[in-house]
């Protein structure tokens, strides 16, 4: 997710390349180990986005070993407790709730900005136009999903939580 916001963002912008680390057939984050393509990409790297909340915790080393590295936690304004017990633990899946989304695609825009003035402008135009493009896919999930007899669900993952939190769904059993 962190690399589709990323590259929504940095759109049209020639000169700023965005890689992603984790491939789609990466499978699971928290299983996830760096390679050595990994690591050469980071000697090159002008900033590192992650999403945070621990999710990248296989980065913990690396980024020790590049301290001048600047990194953007897109989930540093993200409010997940809110409506939740503050004993939990926080859910680290933000993305999966379209409004959280937006949040990291506003703070990951913010911080390019900051971090590259010169595209600042840009950046700035891209976040708004593809957090626009998120509220018009939440406001069409709402029209979906509002109107439907909605039984507890099953999920696979503990992903879902903000999903369901979002669109009204009560998850039975994970």
């Amino acid at each position: 997710p962190m690399y589709i916001h990323a590259i929504n963002i940095a759109k049209g912008i020639s000169d700023v390349k965005v890689i992603n680390l984790t491939l789609p057939q990466t499978g699971c984050l928290h299983d996830y180990s760096l390679t050595t393509k990994d690591m050469k990409a980071f000697e090159n790297a002008s900033v590192l986005v992650v999403n945070g909340f621990g999710l990248e915790s296989f980065l913990d080393k690396v980024i020790k070993q590049y301290p001048n590295l600047p990194i953007i936690n897109a989930s540093t304004e993200v409010d997940t407790q809110s409506d939740l017990d503050p004993k939990e633990d926080v859910n680290p899946h933000v993305w999966v709730s379209v409004t959280l989304a937006m949040a990291q695609v506003r703070e990951i825009g913010h911080q390019l900005s900051k971090l590259d003035p010169e595209h600042a402008e840009r950046y700035s135009l891209n976040t708004e136009a593809y957090v626009e493009k998120l509220n018009d896919l939440k406001k069409s999930m709402h029209q979906s999903l509002d109107s439907l007899h909605k039984p507890p669900i099953i999920t696979f993952h503990e992903a879902f939580d903000y999903f369901a939190r979002e669109f009204h769904l009560t998850i039975a059993a994970v």
